[in-house]
């Protein structure tokens, strides 16, 4: 029988008995393969589980939509050639078609608000949808699991400089516990295999551990546990924690640092221009170009929605209003650096070539960066 039940806010314990799987969801690689010999070509599923690793899409925002947008019913097996891309384009599919490629990994959701039709004739991201079906080629969007996952995009942002430590702008937090209760009966004598087998038949998920029995359910079976321990004739003290969601550790949308020693605007402008591969970008001065800047915030893309109100010398993104950037510089007293839209995110596709070449753990298959997509935007 349950001689005492006690329920318990989330606590310091409730968080240790979820530590291993924080971990787990905070080391993107952490179930990747180990590197050894090389392995056949990987199937489709294989690649999207690959990926699913790298960049976990519990990680992508609520509006998103990441995963595998397209899935040809008849998918090659295995996949032999993969193409990167920042934005999908016609362009950019054309040199897909031509290259045979199998599988585009297009960081941008081609497909983002809902389509009406698929129709050739009329829009060119319908006519993009209807070409990769009818050549068999699949699409997969990471997006914002990218933007938020350990090392991904935004890491890479300030990977430009050496810093004293860094943090999530925007924390991303479980979403599985939400509505969960972690049931813990710890008996005063060893689980019999009868009584294990009383609980089985009524419940599927749970772990005994010596004299303790582990659950986790959602309220609706919150009382189908508490029954299942009573007529288990153990005589258990019964602790029942809801679970909360919890932050995952480094992970987040945007990313702010401190560097570990101040540096001048003017060398921080020549870092940037390397580390995104451009002769110029657009900089607005609420500093001096001699002056020393301590702390930075970054958001790959368009981060305005971010990074508004961050309390830093400066912010690097790749596009903002000039509305936003006036109330940065003249109410935030914040330098800001904008370097297009898309020219804060190509440059990490080489990044996540080489990432998914060691996890697929395939000296075969053929991993590249689309020469089609570039920013629609020129500075001339």
């Amino acid at each position: 029988m349950v001689k005492d039940i006690e329920f318990y806010p989330t606590t310091d314990s409730g968080l240790c008995t979820l530590a291993g799987q924080l971990r787990k969801m905070t080391s993107p690689t952490s179930d990747l393969p180990s590197s050894g010999a090389a392995v056949e070509n990987p199937t489709l599923r294989e690649v999207v589980d690959t990926l699913h690793k790298l960049a976990p899409l519990h990680l992508a925002e609520d509006w998103d939509n990441v995963g595998l947008l397209v899935e040809p019913s008849s998918s090659p097996d295995p996949i032999s050639r993969i193409m990167l891309t920042i934005d999908l384009t016609e362009s950019v599919l054309d040199e897909a078609i031509l290259n045979g490629v199998q599988l585009i990994i297009s960081y941008h959701p081609p497909i983002f608000r809902p389509l009406k039709s698929l129709r050739s004739s009329n829009h060119w991201k319908e006519r993009i949808i209807v070409k990769c079906i009818e050549n068999r080629i699949a699409i997969y969007s990471p997006h914002t699991a990218l933007d938020a996952v350990n090392g991904g995009i935004n890491d890479w942002l300030l990977s430009a400089f050496d810093l004293s430590e860094t943090w999530p702008i925007k924390q991303s937090f479980s979403k599985n516990f939400s509505n969960s209760y972690l049931v813990k009966a710890e008996s005063n004598s060893p689980i019999s295999p009868e009584s294990a087998k009383s609980l089985k038949d009524i419940l599927t998920d749970f772990k005994i551990e010596g004299e303790t029995i582990r659950m986790t359910c959602s309220q609706k079976n919150l009382a189908k546990a508490i029954e299942a321990l009573s007529i288990s004739e153990l005589n258990c003290d019964t602790k029942i924690t809801k679970l909360e969601s919890h932050p995952i550790l480094h992970s987040g949308i945007g990313r702010g640092g401190t560097f570990q020693e101040p540096i001048v605007l003017a060398d921080i402008i020549e870092k940037v221009k390397r580390l995104v591969g451009k002769d110029k970008i657009r900089v607005a001065y609420a500093h001096k170009k001699d002056d020393l800047l301590k702390t930075v915030a970054v958001c790959a893309g368009s981060g305005a929605s971010v990074l508004g109100g961050q309390k830093v010398d400066l912010l690097i993104t790749g596009e903002m209003s000039h509305h936003e950037v006036l109330e940065a510089v003249n109410q935030n007293k914040t330098s800001v650096i904008l370097c297009e839209h898309t020219n804060t995110e190509r440059g990490y596709l080489e990044k996540l070539r080489g990432d998914l070449r060691t996890a697929l753990n395939s000296k075969t298959i053929d991993i590249f960066e689309s020469k089609s997509d570039e920013d629609p935007l020129r500075i001339v």
